[in-house]
């Protein structure tokens, strides 16, 4: 009897053990493997530290290198980590399309490369330093797809676009943020026209996207920004799938400072001075002491005009001779009109007579005809549109029994004259001033130039100093000039 029971009582016991033992794996397993993950996570964490510690043993800077500290506890390397180390470091860092990942680590007084190194550290991604910025891309350059690229745009009506991203630095490498661009295309009669775009910032300063912009060959870029010279790149090519960056380096320029006095020798003070060249114009104003200062200027010649306004008592003055960034010895020495001679109007007056101005041109040619005059400066960027967007619309005025005829109303070479017309084809007659250049345009009222002038059928004056795109009005007879 009692070898019967202790039977039960072992199979009993058995039996317990067996479903304490399956309860225990049941719900004991699963925070055994935490702890587990707890443990190697732990583990981890210390390696990593570990590695820290000889990472800022061995990252020492250079004389002169840029230093980054940073904390980044689970921080998105494209929103948050790259814009802060390439803000601190004023550089532009670009991430290819496809990096992605959180980072925790810390930096301290690390060099910029190191700092990149080590953010990067346990990706697959690696760091590329260009010229003026670093590529984030993944360990095989030759198959990645930055985002800066022109990229794969759409088709619209026929109608390839792109996007244009352009890296603006300054001289120093640093990132400049700017907010429009002009792009410069070619036209069919070799001049180029303007347009311009808004940019899109990216998450990298100085990194700008151009989008929808057609596809194709261009003939210049350019950037005017406040405090620095005008910056102008040719031939830019945007494709579809074109794989380059566009970096625009900024410069502050030159400068040229001079002084305006009258025939006595006293300054000129609020004198209007045009500083002009081909690649840029300033507009200043001198000071009481007939000081002018024109600033942020582009290495190239320049030609200086003090322009008094229609009530002064001074003619309108030209600094005969070169001009270059850097000069401070420009004088001015204005002369009076005379009591006798302020400008008048030519509106409801006969045309003045064409002395003084050589032109080939008949009575045959003007007879019962509108007349559109242009006297203009062909050393001037605004002259010279004028009188191409008067090519453009010849035909369409001749129509209307209006006859263009353009004037060089400045000293310039006639050869050189002669051949910019025949290089853009203009075919209304063109002449230019001979002798006594202030005398003539004192006669025609001419207060600026291009100086546009229409007169009815009987050359009788009816709208004067407006601008091309008043045409029309004054055409239509809604002359307020």
């Amino acid at each position: 009897m009692t070898m019967k029971v202790s039977k039960i009582l072992v199979i009993k016991i058995a039996i317990g053990i067996v479903i304490a033992f399956i309860i225990a794996i049941i719900f004991g397993y699963p925070n055994v493997l935490q702890k587990e993950k707890v443990e190697k996570a732990s583990k981890e964490a210390e390696k990593a530290k570990e590695m820290a510690a000889e990472v800022k043993i061995s990252a020492e800077a250079r004389p002169g290198e840029v230093l980054i500290t940073a904390v980044f506890v689970d921080n998105d390397l494209v929103l948050e980590v790259f814009p802060f180390i390439a803000k601190q470091a004023g550089v532009s860092i670009i991430p290819d399309e496809s990096v992605s990942g959180l980072v925790t680590c810390e930096l301290k007084d690390v060099p910029l490369d190191r700092a990149l190194e080590i953010v990067l550290a346990g990706t697959i991604y690696t760091v590329k330093k260009m010229p003026n910025y670093y590529l984030i891309c993944p360990g095989d350059i030759k198959t990645t797809k930055f985002p800066f690229l022109h990229q794969k745009g759409d088709t619209t009506n026929g109608i390839e676009y792109g996007q244009l991203f352009i890296n603006v630095v300054d001289e120093d490498r640093k990132p400049i943020d700017i907010t429009t661009v002009q792009i410069w295309k070619k036209r069919d009669d070799g001049g180029a026209d303007a347009e311009s775009f808004i940019i899109t910032s990216t998450n990298n300063s100085g990194l700008h996207k151009i989008e929808n912009i057609p596809a194709g060959r261009y003939h210049a870029i350019s950037i005017h920004e406040d405090g620095y010279a005008p910056f102008k790149q040719f031939d830019v090519l945007v494709e579809k799938d074109s794989q380059n960056i566009m970096t625009c380096t900024l410069s502050r320029g030159g400068m040229i400072e001079g002084l305006v006095t009258n025939e006595q020798g006293k300054p000129v003070e609020g004198m209007p001075v045009v500083v002009n060249s081909i690649l840029c114009r300033r507009d200043v104003i001198t000071d009481e002491n007939g000081c002018f200062t024109a600033n942020h200027l582009p290495d190239t010649r320049y030609s200086i005009i003090a322009e008094p306004k229609s009530d002064s008592p001074y003619k309108i003055t030209v600094f005969r001779g070169n001009v270059f960034c850097g000069q401070k010895d420009i004088k001015i020495i204005l002369e009076n009109k005379g009591e006798t001679k302020l400008r008048t109007s030519l509106v409801n007056r006969k045309l003045p007579g064409f002395n003084g101005i050589k032109i080939n041109l008949n009575t045959d040619q003007i007879q019962d005809k509108m007349m559109l005059l242009c006297f203009f400066d062909m050393n001037q960027r605004p002259s010279r549109n004028c009188l191409l967007q008067l090519n453009r619309r010849v035909q369409e005025l001749k129509a209307k029994d209006v006859v263009v005829v353009a004037v060089q109303a400045s000293k310039v070479d006639e050869d050189k004259l002669n051949d910019w017309i025949q290089k853009n084809k203009i075919p209304f007659p063109v002449g230019m001033i001979q002798g006594d250049e202030d005398k003539v345009r004192f006669n025609w009222g001419i207060r600026s130039m291009p100086w546009l002038i229409l007169t009815n059928t009987q050359h009788v004056v009816i709208a004067e100093g407006f601008n091309l795109d008043e045409l029309d009005d004054k055409l239509n007879g809604n002359s307020n000039r």
